[in-house]
């Protein structure tokens, strides 16, 4: 299983092998698949984290933290209207509290 102490270190690599190697045994695993979303985007990944968090909709679509992933991933690789769709159906799946619902950028125009 993936050991949370790769990540201090700068060791993203060996944690996305070892993400990978929990996703062979378990490809449904959502915390591993956002683990190895969260780890290929600090990695600067942006493609494959994306492709990741899309997994993890596929999976639990009724969740918000697979909206909320695309939307970080998005902003950073410059797809700006994708990364504000994502982020407003974060917030419409969110039932948490209201401070899940700050930390989602929502003041950007529409379009």
């Amino acid at each position: 299983m993936f050991e949370h102490d790769t990540l201090p270190l700068c060791r993203v690599d060996e944690a996305i092998a070892e993400l990978e190697g929990a996703l062979e045994r378990d490809p449904l695993a959502v915390m591993v698949r956002t683990w190895l979303g969260v780890m290929s985007w600090l990695n600067r990944q942006y493609d494959r984290a994306i492709e990741q968090a899309r997994l993890v909709v596929g999976i639990e679509p009724a969740s918000y933290i697979g909206y909320w992933m695309i939307g970080m991933f998005c902003r950073e690789n410059g797809m700006f209207a994708e990364s504000i769709a994502a982020h407003r159906t974060a917030v419409e799946r969110s039932s948490g509290p209201r401070r899940h619902r700050q930390c989602i950028p929502l003041d950007a125009p529409r379009g």
